[in-house]
This record gives structure tokens, C-alpha cells and sequence, in this order.
């Protein structure tokens, strides 16, 4: 597994375990056992959806996809690294600015998010190949 790929799944597991905190929070929140949090409903959302469904995606397929031939068989490697951090950084911004914190409006942190989903997306697109369609053993036919 690349270094990238293992990176983004244990993200990934990070962004399940305080996405369902924050969920879990909201919810005894919402039963009046705990005091109020409004903005953890869209910090859970942000987390988890982005957090975690979307590391975990794109880290295995990442790892996964069919190799290309060449010299970069996963692509550009600081163009995928790039992709995380954009991804992670527009998380973060997006949760601090729910939270109240930066005066950043959240559409900034969303859109850095929106850039980062879609290096990767152009990043796996010439990957996404029927298994031996690079020339590389039978395949399935």
C-alpha cells in the first residue's frame, strides 16, 4: 500500500471516530443532558462524509485502481498529496468556521475541499480501466 493510501485510511478512521463523537455530542445535546451545540450538526456531517467516506474512497482507490504504464504508475504523486491537503485543510476550515471560529465564510473551506475531491478524481480517471486493459496479463473477458 503507498505511503498516500495509508496516510488517507488512518485520516479516514480519525475523521469516523470525531465525526461520531460530534454526533453523539448533538445528539445528548438534543435530549438536554449536555449543554447545547448547534454547529456539531454540520461538523458531524462535514466529518463523516468528507472525513471519513471520502478518505477512505479515494485512499483505497488510490491503492487499488489498475497501475498505468510509465514512470508514475499512480499518477503525479505531489499532485495526489496536494489533492489531501487541500482536502483536509477545506475540512478544517470548514469546521472552524462552523464552530464560530475564523471569520471565513464555510463556502471557503468547502471549495478547497471541492478542489481537493477533484484532483483526485482526475488523478484516478485514467486509472479506472477494466482489469488487463493496460496489456499486463489476460483480464477477465
Amino acid at each position: 500500500m503507498p505511503p498516500l493510501s495509508r496516510c488517507m485510511v488512518r485520516l479516514a478512521l480519525i475523521y469516523l471516530v470525531i465525526g461520531t463523537g460530534c454526533g453523539a455530542w448533538r445528539l445528548a445535546a438534543l435530549a438536554g443532558t449536555v449543554p447545547g451545540a448547534a454547529a456539531l450538526g454540520v461538523i458531524h456531517r462535514d466529518l463523516v462524509l468528507l472525513g471519513w467516506l471520502a478518505h477512505l474512497a479515494l485512499g483505497t482507490g488510490y491503492w487499488i485502481l489498475p497501475r498505468l504504464p510509465g514512470e508514475q504508475p499512480r499518477g503525479n504523486p505531489w499532485l495526489a498529496w496536494l489533492a489531501l491537503a487541500l482536502l483536509d485543510g477545506g475540512l478544517l476550515l470548514s469546521a472552524l468556521a462552523a464552530a464560530g471560529g475564523p471569520s471565513t465564510p464555510p463556502v471557503t473551506g468547502r471549495g478547497l475541499s471541492g478542489a481537493g475531491l477533484a484532483i483526485f478524481v482526475c488523478l484516478l480517471w485514467p486509472r479506472a480501466r477494466a482489469f488487463g486493459a493496460f496489456g499486463s496479463g489476460a483480464g477477465l473477458r
